[in-house]
């Protein structure tokens, strides 16, 4: 267990910051959430960034966008996403946000796992 991977082992459930957590620290994104939890936009000040599903990339992120993922996300996927997209990642259960993973919550889970 000790060597363990934990790029290949972690899911983006373990690692996510809760929406409403993640938000009210957030201060360079605004995610727009209608009544049903669902993400309807995503603006950084006046400029709206493109939003893509992660299972719709086909491999390829742009920088800007906003990947939106699903909590079963590998953590070797998440940093890619936040990598080349320059933005934290947007993670859904069901079609709703529930959180959000930048660079604070890579690290963390990455200095978790090796100090366990």
């Amino acid at each position: 267990v000790a060597h363990m991977n934990p790029l290949n082992v972690l899911r983006a459930a373990s690692l996510m910051t809760p929406i409403k957590e993640a938000m009210a620290a957030q201060t360079t994104l605004k995610l727009d959430i209608d009544p049903q939890s669902r993400l309807t936009g995503v603006k950084a000040g006046h400029k709206t960034l493109e939003v893509v599903k992660a299972d719709a990339l086909n491999g390829t992120v742009s920088k800007g966008q906003i990947i939106v993922a699903p909590l079963s996300t590998s953590m070797r996927e998440i940093i890619e996403f936040r990598h080349k997209s320059g933005n934290p990642v947007v993670l859904v259960d069901d079609a709703k946000v529930v959180g959000l993973i930048g660079d604070d919550e890579i690290y963390s889970g990455i200095l978790r796992n090796n100090t366990e």
